[in-house]
């Protein structure tokens, strides 16, 4: 086979691979079998091992196929192994384990390459002498375009940001607006009378969630003190939602120093994770939460202020010597690593740990610090260690690579785990810390169980790793925090109170002179142990939402972006600009972005809806109604046309959970103008139960006219029904005795019995039934049930 044009031929296509890459010297085809000879060239012990050199030239050797005929990925395709499976090292020249220098190893390879399926290959490699080297059941190439390259570059340049906060001149509330401080130990009861008294904002002090002695920031407990934090946020946010009494007041959660508006705040790590907490709450209860962060007294906050960034539409708020500012999403400016004062800079000596390192990000990420980085060390940790799955493959590929690997099982969670790790490793200089988990409910499902197993890996993982390597000369300390914390993502309040923990505590590093940088990661493309719970609809919805997931060069490329910025928090996501403008108010966080107008919440949208139905003929509004409720329907469920949605099928068969039923309801509360109950769609649970409640509430006189009529309409339809002369007799039957019945009770409702008491006839029972007891009542009466 010709080799001697390869290399001119990736680089006129694009990729250009320098000298000391260029190793292949002669190919033979055999069938479907490719034979290759590669030798090391003389440049290539220069900052890259012997093997990791030969092991590339030999992927160039599969380049020189026919993809038609071995479903190879063509000649002008760069090739990344992405996983090696069943590897087996035979010479001790080729492990660096065994303690030899990749250097002294053989400097000529013989391959033999076959096809493996689905675009693998198999490889056998020998020395010049025929000593086995190395064997792989199964490596798998994945092509990568020049264009694919470049477009992971752009992607990065426009998918970085950070929140900017911005100072924002709020409007004059129109008059006093009273409110009551909740300091947390007072019970509901109290807070509920208040309400009642006229109270139309109360305040909840976030420090008050502690016991005063648990107050200090700081120290081997303070993952325990977040955790009791945010459980006693939650159960207030639970009790606050609950009550009915206090539906018509909002909750305004005041802490001190959980955001860092300016680069000198100190950020308290527990306020920051409630932050994370309410901030999901508020997107499944829209108008039921204000989030303020004050550097003042929470109890001389202003509740005419609140209310004038409700006005502007304000869902979170910072007061700085009697300034508001307010969040902004913005693009991380080209020049951040000179701003910032540099961004990192590795020098590639000692060890890098990267817990979670067994999963796909973390597997990808420890690959790309060793060919980006120059890493020639990496300890790979996770709770399963070397029984996690695919673990082999990716030990072997970073082998492949010249980098020593080490699997270790620990449970970052637990300190003394920690501490017993490192104590192993003294050569350490790096840390990505890349594990976690999800536990996905609305904030009134959730429990101090779910909230803890989302926590634990994320909040305790992250300060045992801060607190057991100081003093240890680390130079690289990455956190891998989500947007979910930044967005306030709904149905993930838990792991939005762990990730805004991370976000604070890179924060707080870089003010006490530590390295740390969190970045707050959107949707990776390629399904990890994370995102494998995410079925079609849910990643349509996240589609839906703006928010568009990377491929696994585009996030390499924005780990690059986000290191060399140098700044502490970053956020690598892909958002859909062109879908959010579309939004009638997109996010207060992206109206730096977005330039639509926001459209305030106001009853517009039902005096629409009530006149409308108000002008059609009432025997028509029940079926325009249900319409209005199966286009909503199909707005939360991403479907083409609401035709689909049949009006009598439980919501649970139409595919609902508890997080698309919390859209459902705020979509509908919006159309009605009134708040709407979390359990709307479990208390009616099909769209034609749901629009006779729904009418109800916009036209109460059409909704009383409508009562009894199904029923007597299902009575008229068994007119239609074949039975025979038995079956009618008997029903006729019991139908005229029914009649007799009813207009015994219609006239106890125009007469009264001696005395002024009404006739016992049991019209209350009738009058006060609903359609479904009305339909089960007959059902009864004339025997069908």
């Amino acid at each position: 086979m010709d080799t001697a044009g390869l290399y001119g031929r990736l680089f006129a296509a694009g990729q250009q691979v320098g000298p000391a890459l260029q190793g292949l010297r002669a190919a033979w085809r055999g069938g479907d079998e490719i034979y290759a000879e590669v030798e090391l060239p003389d440049h290539a012990v220069e900052g890259l091992t012997a093997r990791a050199a030969l092991l590339e030239s030999v992927c160039h050797a599969w380049r020189l196929t026919d993809p038609a005929g071995l479903g190879g990925p063509g000649t002008a395709e760069p090739l990344q192994p992405t996983a090696w499976q069943g590897v087996h090292l035979w010479a001790a020249g080729t492990d660096p384990a065994a303690g030899a220098d990749p250097a002294d190893g053989p400097r000529t390879v013989r391959a033999l390459l076959s096809p493996a399926g689905d675009g693998a290959v198999r490889v056998r490699a020998t020395d010049a002498d025929g000593t086995p080297l190395l064997g792989a059941e199964r490596v798998e190439l994945r092509p990568v375009t020049a264009a694919r390259l470049r477009s992971a570059g752009a992607t990065a340049a426009r998918s970085l940001y950070e929140v900017r906060w911005e100072r924002r001149e709020l409007p004059e509330p129109a008059a006093a607006v009273p409110s009551f401080l909740w300091d947390g130990t007072r019970p509901a009861a109290e807070v509920e009378a208040a309400v009642a008294d006229g109270a139309r904002w109360v305040l909840l002090d976030a420090a008050a969630l502690l016991a005063p002695g648990q107050r200090e920031p700081g120290g081997a407990q303070l993952p325990e003190r977040v955790r009791e934090a945010v459980t006693t946020a939650l159960a207030r946010a639970q009790e606050w939602l609950a009550s009915e009494p206090l539906a018509e007041a909002r909750l305004a959660v005041v802490t001190r120093g959980g955001v860092a508006v300016a680069d000198t705040d100190t950020v308290d790590l527990t306020q920051a994770a409630v932050r994370g907490l309410l901030r999901s709450a508020q997107s499944e209860h829209p108008d039921r939460f204000l989030l303020v962060d004050t550097d003042g007294d929470p109890a001389e906050v202003s509740a005419a202020v609140l209310a004038a960034a409700v006005a502007a539409g304000e869902p979170e708020v910072a007061l700085r010597g009697g300034e508001a500012y307010v969040p902004r999403l913005a693009l991380v400016r080209p020049d951040a690593g000179v701003v910032s004062g540099g961004g990192v800079s590795w020098s590639g000596v000692g060890a890098v740990l990267v817990t979670g390192g067994t999963g796909v990000v973390g597997a990808a990420v420890a690959r790309h610090v060793v060919v980006a980085y120059g890493v020639r060390d990496v300890v790979l940790v996770s709770r399963r260690g070397g029984g996690a799955p695919g673990v082999a493959g990716v030990v072997a590929g970073l082998e492949g690579l010249g980098a020593r690997v080490r699997v270790v099982a620990c449970d970052v969670g637990d300190r003394g785990a920690v501490e017993g790790l490192l104590a192993g490793l003294p050569e350490v200089r790096g840390v990505v810390h890349a594990a976690g988990a999800v536990d996905d409910g609305v904030v009134t499902g959730l429990d101090e169980e779910r909230l803890g197993s989302v926590l634990r890996p994320k909040v305790d993982g992250a300060w045992h790793l801060h607190e057991v390597t100081r003093g240890r000369g680390v130079e690289l300390f990455v956190l891998f925090s989500s947007a979910a914390g930044v967005f306030g993502s709904p149905g993930q309040a838990n792991y939005a109170a762990a990730n805004v923990f991370l976000d604070a505590l890179a924060v707080r590093r870089r003010a006490e002179g530590l390295p740390a940088q969190s970045l707050s990661w959107g949707l990776w493309e390629e399904t990890s142990e994370l995102t494998a719970t995410l079925d079609k609809a849910e990643l349509r919805r996240m589609s839906a939402g703006g928010i568009l997931p990377f491929t696994t060069e585009e996030g390499l490329a924005l780990f690059d972006r986000a290191l060399a910025s140098g700044l502490p928090h970053t956020a690598p996501v892909r958002l859909d600009r062109a879908r959010l403008a579309g939004d009638e108010q997109p996010p207060a966080l992206l109206r730096g972005l977005v330039r639509a107008a926001p459209r305030p919440a106001t009853t517009a949208d039902s005096r629409t809806l009530r006149d409308r139905l108000s002008a059609l003929p009432p025997a028509e509004r029940t079926e325009a109604l249900l319409e209005t409720v199966r286009a909503q329907i199909a707005a939360v469920l991403k479907y083409e046309a609401a035709d689909r949605i049949s009006a009598t099928r439980p919501f649970t068969e139409l595919g609902f959970d508890s997080l698309t039923a919390v859209e459902l309801r705020n979509r509908l509360a919006r159309l009605a103008g009134t708040r709407l109950p979390t359990t709307l769609v479990f208390d009616h649970p099909t769209p034609e139960a749901l629009t006779g409640h729904l009418l109800g509430i916009l036209l109460p006189e059409t909704a009383a006219e409508e009562w009894g009529k199904e029923a007597v309409d299902r009575l008229e339809a068994m007119l239609e029904d074949e039975r025979d002369a038995a079956e009618v007799t008997k029903v006729t039957a019991r139908l005229e005795t029914l009649l007799l019945r009813w207009r015994e009770r219609s006239r106890g409702l125009a007469g009264a019995a001696p005395g002024g008491q009404a006739q016992d006839t049991g019209v209350d029972e009738l009058s006060s039934a609903s359609e479904e007891e009305l339909l089960r009542y007959i059902d009864d009466e004339i025997g069908l049930s």
